[in-house]
C-alpha cells in the first residue's frame, strides 16, 4: 500500500461528513428555529403606516420615506408602534439599493 492510502486512513471524518450513531443511523442536521413572530401592537398604542411615514418625512427624504411606505405596505405591516417603524426604517436605510 501506498502511504497516501495509509494516511487516508488514519484520518478522521472531515466535518462536511455525517457521523454515524451507534444504531448506524445517520444524524440529520439540527432545524433551525422558527424566526419569532412580531406580535400585534395594541390597538391604543399602533400607529398607522401612514402616520409613521408622514412623521419619518419631517426627518428624512421623501424619496427614502416613500420607499419604505411601499416595503412596509408590501409587507402588510399597516399598523405598529412609532418606535417600531423607526426601527424598521432605520434598517431599511442600511440596506443597499
Amino acid at each position: 500500500m501506498s502511504d497516501d492510502a495509509d494516511m487516508a486512513k488514519t484520518l478522521p471524518p472531515s466535518p462536511e461528513e455525517p457521523s454515524a450513531t451507534a444504531a448506524g443511523l445517520v444524524a440529520s442536521p439540527p432545524v433551525p428555529a422558527p424566526p419569532p413572530s412580531t406580535a400585534m401592537a395594541p390597538e391604543r398604542f399602533a400607529t398607522s403606516l401612514d402616520e409613521a411615514c408622514r412623521a419619518l418625512s419631517r426627518q428624512h427624504a421623501p424619496e427614502a420615506v416613500s420607499a419604505f411606505y411601499g416595503a412596509e405596505k408590501r409587507a402588510g405591516r399597516l399598523r405598529d408602534t412609532e418606535a417600531a417603524y423607526g426601527a424598521r426604517f432605520d434598517a431599511f436605510m442600511q440596506t443597499p439599493a
